[in-house]
């Protein structure tokens, strides 16, 4: 099957889908359909002017390939959400919905669906001018995004924003309040796709301020924490050891690891408790080693971490070892 949209906004593309597919009427906001090739629903929401956003359920019974011919003559923008593997877009390059969100121009492009599988599917469409106005306007990659000729940014999809998406799928189900749950969640989720640029963008400007010196440093430091994981020095300690004061070096940490000094060592940490469990060390002695004051709380700790509890880690890592032994056993 292949479909051809030559539409110049959202509204027109939603009217052409509803003539082309037979749709029924579903509330207010949408259509139904049901027909041989596929059966599922479409939404549109104008959130507001310059904001729209259509929402595509359904599941198609043969391959297609929907061609884009797009012609807006006001500049704005498309961004796709979806979970699914089976949406290909085809804009400035190939991507797959179902790890990343993708942001580009609203222009000619195109997408591949395959046949028997879920196509749940949220295309926002933002004009230049909202953009321009847009609440987190502070953010100064926007600025750099709406002066790029024909931007097509990916962003892999954080657990916020695939929990937005899956909200909005699920508030769909709903007849009452549906209007108001849609749009806070749509907007929730492009507010978090634009800070996470936004973030990227100051991850990248932050390593920029790190001298050379600054990385060796910090390296040879990471090295002495994996060494004297079981016993970390306090972030006081650290920093006069190496001639920092204890802010300079949080700030600098984090830049260059991502992650700050106090998580990065409860990490290693909890990393060499594991490793100490598989070796057989019960979970007391384990406890002890890593200077926890009671076993209760080191359990809650790894629990929170390794979504394990020690004990059980330790019982799975036992027959483990016995399956390998018998394996080995019958190879010989």
């Amino acid at each position: 099957m292949r479909l051809t949209i030559e539409q110049s906004s959202l509204k027109n593309i939603y009217t052409y889908l509803y003539k082309k597919l037979n749709g029924e009427p579903l509330y207010k906001y949408g259509f139904v359909f049901n027909q041989e090739k596929l059966n599922g629903y479409i939404k549109r929401y104008k959130i507001c002017k310059g904001f729209e956003v259509l929402i595509i359920d359904a599941i198609l019974k043969e391959d297609c390939l929907v061609d884009f011919i797009l012609e807006s003559k006001k500049k704005s923008y498309l961004l796709h959400f979806s979970l699914n593997s089976n949406i290909i877009l085809n804009t400035q390059s190939t991507s797959s919905l179902k790890e990343k969100a993708l942001f580009h121009q609203f222009e000619n492009f195109n997408a591949i669906i395959k046949k028997d599988l879920p196509v749940q599917w949220i295309l926002v469409s933002i004009s230049h001018k909202f953009m321009k106005n847009y609440p987190e306007k502070e953010w100064p990659h926007i600025h750099e995004i709406l002066n790029t000729s024909s931007p097509n940014i990916e962003q892999k999809y954080s657990h916020k924003i695939k929990n937005y998406i899956k909200r909005v799928f699920s508030a769909q189900k709903f007849y009452y309040g549906i209007l108001t749950i849609s749009i806070i969640n749509i907007y929730k989720l492009c507010s978090e796709f634009f800070y996470l640029i936004y973030k990227k963008e100051k991850q990248k400007n932050n390593k920029n301020m790190l001298s050379a010196h600054d990385i060796i440093e910090l390296n040879r430091m990471y090295d002495e924490m994996i060494e004297r994981c079981e016993h970390p020095l306090p972030l006081t300690e650290i920093a006069k050891k190496y001639g920092m004061s204890s802010s300079k070096l949080k700030k600098k940490f984090t830049i260059h690891f991502g992650i700050p000094y106090t998580k990065a060592t409860f990490k290693l940490k909890m990393e060499r408790a594991k490793e100490l469990l598989i070796e057989g060390y019960n979970v007391t002695e384990v406890s002890n080693r890593l200077q926890y004051s009671q076993v209760s709380k080191f359990t809650q700790a790894f629990k929170k971490f390794h979504s394990i509890l020690p004990s059980s880690l330790k019982a799975e890592s036992k027959n483990l070892s016995k399956f390998e032994i018998k394996k080995l056993n019958l190879e010989k």
